[in-house]
């Protein structure tokens, strides 16, 4: 269950609200995103409190997640309100927003997801491998990072994210994760194409052979 530590919380109500969780009990997310019992605010609570429990379960994710803490240094778990992103890391940690999830979610029942939980799954392996690239890098190994990214990847960032190259961390961020889709994926979402090379292509490999590893002692 999503534990709220700070009293003043939007949701340190529903986190006491025995009717809601009675509500929740053996529904699946799409089940949940379904029609108009749950007001935006319960579902926020409810995909955070999902997020938590995949996180710290038994399941693959939990297990990976369990495994960066232990080898890699602790991972808090923080919400957000007011990014333009549904989950993102920042120094090592990772940061969830709740209000973009929700519509993330919804776009997936809008364009036809039969399986929410899956894709949500999905969603979060892909940001716990941006967590541990992150992890991998140390600062000098941002700056050097920041200094290798092409002009002509810059310049199509700065079309998809306006402002951002006034952001070194966030330009650094949204690189290394266009990187890791391009890696994982073949593509893209921004449609940038490039050659990986210099500090970046040692960070992802070292971050990659975590992942590898990990994957090596489940089998």
């Amino acid at each position: 269950v999503f534990k709220v530590q700070d009293r003043n919380s939007r949701y340190a109500d529903l986190g006491t609200d025995s009717t809601l969780n009675s509500r929740v009990n053996g529904r699946t997310l799409q089940e949940i995103f379904s029609g108009g019992e749950f007001s935006s605010m319960e579902r926020e609570y409810i995909l955070l409190s999902s997020i938590v429990q995949r996180l710290n379960s038994d399941s693959f994710n939990g297990r990976l997640f369990k495994s960066i803490n232990k080898q890699l240094g602790d991972t808090q778990i923080r919400v957000i309100n007011n990014s333009p992103h549904v989950m993102f890391y920042h120094k090592g940690n990772l940061y969830i927003n709740p209000e973009r999830f929700v519509d993330y979610v919804q776009g997936l029942k809008e364009l036809g997801t039969d399986n929410v939980e899956h894709s949500l799954n999905i969603a979060l392996f892909e940001e716990l491998t941006h967590l541990v690239v992150d992890k991998k890098m140390s600062d000098l190994d941002f700056i050097n990072v920041l200094r290798e990214i092409p002009q002509q990847v810059k310049e199509k960032l700065s079309a998809v994210y306006p402002g951002i190259l006034d952001n070194p961390y966030t330009l650094v961020s949204e690189y290394t994760r266009m990187l890791i889709q391009q890696e994982i994926t073949g593509t893209s979402t921004e449609e940038v194409k490039y050659t990986i090379g210099g500090s970046i292509r040692r960070i992802l490999t070292d971050a990659f052979n975590f992942i590898i590893d990990f994957f090596e002692k489940e089998a």
